[in-house]
C-alpha cells in the first residue's frame, strides 16, 4: 500500500466505480396508461458489458501489479492505457447508441426511450481510469503518445 500514489489510487478507484455504476440503468423505456410501466437495460445488456469488463481488466491487472502478483512490468504500462482508452471509446459508442435505439427489432418505437444516468456515469468513470491509467504509465517510464499533465 505504500507503493500507492494518487494516480494509482485513481486507477483502482475509477476501476471499482465503472463497475458499481455498470449496474444502474443505462437505457429505459416508459408506458404510460393504466399503469406506467418502466423497463431499463443496464451495463451488462447488449455488448456494453465489453467496456465494463475492460476497465475492470485494467483494474484488476494494475491491482495484481502493485500487489506482487504479476512481476512488474510484465503488462507493459502502454498496453493498460490503451486498454482504459479503449474501454472509455467503447462506453462513448454505447452511450451515443442509447440516445438512438428502440429496443430489441425497434419493439419501443413509438413509447419515449432514452438514455439513463448511468451511461453518462460509466463515461465519466471510464474516462477517469484513462486519464489515471496514462498517469501511472508516464511515471513508470512508459512512452506514451502525448505527455499527461497532473500529479504521478
Amino acid at each position: 500500500m505504500s507503493k500507492l500514489t494518487i494516480a494509482g489510487w485513481g486507477v483502482l478507484g475509477s476501476s471499482l466505480l465503472t463497475l458499481i455504476v455498470s449496474f444502474f440503468p443505462f437505457w429505459s423505456v416508459s408506458a404510460a396508461g393504466f399503469i406506467t410501466v418502466t423497463i431499463s437495460l443496464n451495463g451488462w445488456s447488449l455488448w456494453w458489458w465489453l467496456p465494463v469488463l475492460l476497465a475492470v481488466a485494467v483494474g484488476v491487472t494494475y491491482a495484481l501489479e502493485l500487489f506482487g502478483v504479476i512481476k512488474p512490468n510484465q503488462v507493459k504500462p502502454e498496453w493498460l492505457v490503451y486498454a482504459a482508452a479503449a474501454s472509455f471509446v467503447l462506453m462513448l459508442i454505447a452511450m451515443i447508441q442509447t440516445f438512438f435505439w428502440s429496443g430489441p427489432l425497434g419493439a419501443y418505437e413509438g413509447l419515449p426511450h432514452s438514455p439513463s444516468f448511468g451511461v453518462f456515469l460509466a463515461v465519466v468513470t471510464t474516462a477517469a481510469l484513462t486519464y489515471f491509467m496514462a498517469l501511472v504509465a508516464q511515471s513508470s517510464g512508459a512512452k506514451l503518445p502525448i505527455k499527461v499533465p497532473g500529479p504521478a
